[in-house]
């Protein structure tokens, strides 16, 4: 499934002319700051200027997206400009700009000190990226609501932007060009997937007694996949188990290159005590609970050694605290 939404990606995205607007980009100036986890880009004109943001996140999750703060006007000219808008203000001398900024209300503005962007094609490259991944992450969210058994990564908004030519258009074009080429991927994801969803629905709602050769035949034409990618036929499998466990070493055995996935869809102690009671004469009844066992036994230790690590860590700064 992952292998073929990646061409399908791909596909569109060589498949999509390449979009460019001449700029005349000696009308344009523009000024940056770049911070840990932001920078600024304040793009000036006569009257007004665009105040815009990128952010980055990290930790358990990774974010990098482009937001427009402000629009703002000119209140004052002269040797020191001053822009001002609805949540920020902007004073600008020579060759730097004085952000300052309210981020949260009621509290104090921040200064930030913007200097002169010498190259205007690389800061259009870095706002844009931020315009592609924060589109990217709507996406996923869209798709991963749509298809709760099918996860959608928004990583997959850096291997698109990857493979986008222009990469360096003005940054106000970039939007409906972004906006159009993920419309297409989304579009070609619907086609894949909304197959996937109607059979697993079958299945699902006829997993009592539909008979051994459709379930089989059926369980084929869905992806395999782990938890973190796709889930139908896991779901399937696993409803099998619990309503009709008498099939689950009969399938084991007649798909012994799904074998190894067959015995993962089962991760609860209910269902795999179930599995060991029930009457069989599978020779990958005692197989399958040896391996569950040793799943257990690894997971407790891991575990036990997580904490151990845990303790001894934290228990040594408490002491090096109190000494």
């Amino acid at each position: 499934m992952k292998k073929k939404t990646n061409i399908a990606i791909f596909i569109l995205i060589i498949l999509i002319p390449a979009f460019s607007i001449a700029q005349n980009e000696s009308e344009k100036k523009m000024f940056h700051a770049k911070y840990k986890y932001k920078e600024f880009y304040f793009e000036i004109n006569e009257k007004s200027g665009n105040l815009i943001a990128i952010y980055t996140q990290v930790g358990k999750r990774y974010y990098y997206f482009t937001e427009f703060l402000d629009t703002l006007v000119v209140q004052k000219q002269g040797q020191e400009n001053l822009f001002s808008g609805k949540q920020s203000k902007i004073q600008i001398k020579k060759n730097k700009a004085y952000l300052f900024l309210n981020e949260k209300p009621n509290k104090k503005p921040k200064k930030y000190v913007l200097d002169t962007v010498g190259n205007l094609k690389a800061a259009y490259i870095n706002i844009n990226r931020g315009i592609l991944f924060k589109a990217s992450i709507k996406l996923s969210k869209e798709l991963n609501k749509e298809f709760p058994l099918q996860y959608f990564s928004y990583w997959n908004g850096f291997s698109i932007w990857d493979n986008i030519k222009n990469k360096d258009i003005y940054y106000k074009d970039f939007p409906p060009f972004a906006e159009r080429l993920l419309a297409e991927i989304k579009d070609s994801l619907l086609r894949i997937n909304e197959p996937y969803v109607k059979l697993t629905n079958e299945l699902l709602d006829n997993i009592s007694t539909i008979n051994y050769s459709e379930l089989k035949t059926g369980l084929l034409k869905l992806p395999m996949g782990y938890s973190s990618n796709s889930n139908y036929f896991r779901t399937v499998v696993y409803s099998t188990f619990n309503k009709r466990p008498e099939l689950f070493f009969k399938l084991a055995e007649d798909l012994p290159d799904k074998k190894d996935f067959i015995y993962y869809c089962v991760d609860d102690w209910k269902t795999i005590k179930k599995l060991k009671t029930i009457q069989t004469n599978s020779s990958l009844q005692k197989e399958f609970i040896k391996m569950k066992r040793k799943e257990k036994i690894v997971g407790i230790l891991f575990a036990t050694g997580y904490i151990t690590y845990c303790l001894a860590f934290y228990g040594g700064i408490i002491y090096l605290i109190v000494k």
